[in-house]
């Protein structure tokens, strides 16, 4: 079991550094669907409120069906814990578009940060673990760096808060562990 988890993590890796390969050799982030924009939309409506019961993937399902696309259960995948499919695989990061939806498996991301101060220089650690995740692309800011729409996240001391939609940043280029799929949504 051990061996085929670092397997699976060595191909993530490899994904993702040859989408930023590709990202770095001057690819260009393509241009959003009507579908992606009504998908943005909602969501950025939603910012500060909690759909559905408050779970990441609820948000996810409201945006998509107010856009008029298929949501996870018109793939026939549905029921807590699985990994849900939003609809065309995007295998690229830089042909990540807004609207585009985002499911990740036990994926651990880990920034470091060095900072310059008066008393000297450091540095600064954050990890963010999402063992079962969905978000929404706002923006795709290049190199793998994403703004996403969420809930059922963040750092909010109580849970009310954390289910509230927010708009958060997403580096998957610092993803240590894990696997992300991002779906283009179809029309339904």
């Amino acid at each position: 079991m051990r061996r085929i988890m670092h397997i699976g993590l060595a191909v993530a890796v490899v994904a993702a550094t040859t989408a930023l390969t590709r990202l770095n050799a001057g690819g260009k982030t393509a241009e959003p669907g009507k579908l992606g924009l009504e998908v943005v939309r909602f969501a950025r409506s939603q910012l500060g409120k909690k759909v559905g019961n408050g779970e990441c993937a609820n948000l996810a399902v409201a945006a998509l069906k107010s856009a008029g696309a298929k949501d996870t259960h018109d793939f026939g995948i549905s029921g807590i814990d699985r990994d849900y499919r939003w609809g065309t695989p995007v295998e690229r990061y830089e042909d990540v578009q807004s609207g585009d939806i985002v499911q990740f498996r036990n994926v651990k991301i880990v920034i470091k940060t060095t900072f310059e101060s008066d008393k000297g220089s450091g540095y600064r650690v954050e990890t963010r673990r999402y063992p079962h995740h969905t978000s929404i692309i706002a923006r795709n800011l290049g190199k793998g760096r994403f703004k996403v729409f969420e809930q059922n996240a963040g750092s909010a001391k109580s849970r009310a808060e954390r289910q509230k939609v927010q708009e958060n940043d997403l580096s998957l280029a610092h993803m240590t562990e894990g696997k992300v799929w991002i779906y283009r949504p179809v029309k339904k």
